[in-house]
């Protein structure tokens, strides 16, 4: 299966990183890489997360992490939609 990210997925990385880096820079590298390692999963195991709570969709928590990884599966594809802090309000949609 082949893994995408969305322009959204990409930015709330980035914002993710920039959040945590302003106090520690490598605290901010190893979530990036915790959370990609996590995603770099889906492939091989694209059922890893959980019914989402948007229809369609799943969720794939992240261990030792406050984060939500919002994806579709397709035949083909797993496309990352979003992550998501576990405190912040759910959006309606993505």
């Amino acid at each position: 299966m082949k893994l995408r990210y969305t322009k959204q997925a990409l930015r709330d990385l980035d914002s993710l990183y920039h959040y945590v880096a302003r106090d520690d820079p490598n605290a901010a590298q190893g979530a990036l890489e915790r959370m990609t390692a996590m995603i770099d999963h889906l492939p091989e195991h694209p059922a890893l997360g959980l019914r989402g709570r948007l229809p369609d969709v799943l969720e794939l928590v992240v261990p030792n992490l406050p984060f939500i990884v919002v994806y579709e599966l397709s035949q083909k594809t797993i496309d990352i939609l979003a992550i998501l802090h576990r405190s912040r309000r759910w959006p309606d949609q993505l």
